[in-house]
């Protein structure tokens, strides 16, 4: 939770952090807040992003249920 806060206060300064979407997403997962997580990554996924990012973030994707 507080994770979650954090990252959400980062992106505030800059919406563009990558890393700051990717730990929100993941701290919204371990929340269990899927579809919220889900939106976050599929955002993510419209951004230019490493392939290596990329990757994770599509089969993180798929895991979801």
């Amino acid at each position: 939770d507080k994770a979650e806060k954090r990252f959400a206060n980062v992106l505030l300064i800059d919406p563009s952090n990558i890393n700051a979407k990717l730990g929100l997403a993941y701290s919204k997962l371990e929340l269990n807040e899927k579809e919220e997580a889900k939106s976050i990554f599929e955002n993510i996924l419209k951004q230019k992003i490493d392939p290596t990012i990329k990757e994770e973030v599509t089969n993180t994707l798929k895991s979801i249920k």
